[in-house]
């Protein structure tokens, strides 16, 4: 394996996990209490709920841009049936899954899920609760630790590009290279004037 392919591999193993607890714990913590209790089912149903209408709204509007045909050919049945599999495949067939297969909508699902359950139990799940929010608080941790290690990773990249096909690369990017200098070195002084005109 090469230094990409490990860093790469760390980060879609620690990726799927970090998302599904932070939604969980979101979840817990948005409910916390007989208010946030409430609050949190609220934004949860509002949420769905709005997504819902606006899927429907939106559908309605583009309608009369696209000509109905009510005889399908094959290719439309076939994308209808594709379609019908990615709606009915949203919900993961068990709890590992998702994460063998890195399927991002589906962990989200899972995640909102279950922890719309693990609020809905009020107080019955504290040790549940304090385990997700523990879980949580390593993953992070580790995902921290793993970026940290992001400009090594650039760095060995670049080095294995310019190893590999020359100094005249450089060539070829000087113009984004100079784009990013420009753009950085004019935020560094809209900052200084903005925190200037504060003090």
């Amino acid at each position: 394996l090469s230094l990409s392919e490990i860093f790469m591999n760390l980060l879609a193993t620690m990726a799927p996990m970090l998302i599904f607890l932070s939604i969980i714990n979101s979840i817990i913590k948005g409910g916390e209490g007989s208010d946030f209790n409430m609050l949190g089912r609220y934004i949860i149903g509002r949420y769905i709920g709005v997504t819902a209408i606006m899927v429907v709204v939106f559908t309605g509007l583009l309608i009369p841009f696209y000509h109905l045909n009510l005889e399908m050919s094959a290719s439309a049945e076939s994308s209808f049936d594709k379609l019908y599999e990615l709606v009915m495949n949203i919900v993961p067939r068990n709890i590992i899954l998702p994460f063998s297969e890195n399927n991002t909508i589906q962990i989200i699902i899972l995640a909102l899920i279950l922890g719309t359950i693990i609020l809905n139990l009020d107080n019955q799940v504290n040790g549940l609760r304090s385990t997700v929010t523990d879980f949580h608080i390593v993953f992070m941790n580790a995902t921290e630790a793993i970026c940290t290690l992001l400009p090594i990773f650039v760095f060995a990249s670049l080095t294995k590009l310019f190893w590999e096909n020359g100094f005249g690369t450089f060539a070829k990017l000087w113009k984004p290279l100079l784009a990013a200098v420009i753009v950085e070195y004019g935020f560094i002084a809209l900052m200084s004037i903005f925190l200037g005109l504060q003090y």
